[in-house]
């Protein structure tokens, strides 16, 4: 296990846990990371143009404001984390994330391609959703949409 800390002096981490810490407002911009678990950490208002995550995992992180700025993401998992404010809009091309034990209320979404959401563990009263989603959606409760 690593101290949070340890992401300000290296731009590359493989199978590294951090857990606990507070590294708010950080420039994480450029960084490489795979296989990394964030558990508990304070990453508020961090920066993260062009970092490129992989197979990576946040579990009940505050993650409020973050800036994903071209960030890449593939396989990224975001279990129980704030997430207020963020705006996901410019990622890095094709991202993979998934959502667990999620507030998404009044989330927006609008404008996302490929987008699934699972209801089961996750609150989405209220977000707003492409038509494509919501028809992915009420299939996976088994309607038969009519087109």
């Amino acid at each position: 296990m690593a101290d949070a800390g340890a992401l300000l002096g290296q731009d590359s981490f493989a199978d590294q846990r951090f857990e606990g810490g507070d590294l708010t407002g950080a420039d994480l911009g450029g960084r490489e990371l795979s296989g990394c678990v964030f558990k508990g950490v304070r990453l508020a208002e961090t920066r993260w143009r062009e970092a490129r995550l992989e197979d990576c995992r946040f579990e009940d992180c505050d993650l409020s404001r973050l800036a994903p700025d071209a960030m890449g993401a593939r396989g990224v998992v975001f279990a129980g984390c704030k997430m207020m404010g963020i705006d996901w809009s410019n990622l890095g091309g094709y991202p993979a994330m998934s959502f667990e034990r999620c507030d998404l209320r009044k989330a927006s979404f609008a404008g996302s391609t490929g987008l699934t959401l699972a209801p089961e563990g996750n609150q989405l009263r209220g977000a707003k959703i492409p038509v494509e989603t919501a028809l992915r959606l009420a299939e996976s409760f088994g309607l038969h949409v009519l087109k």
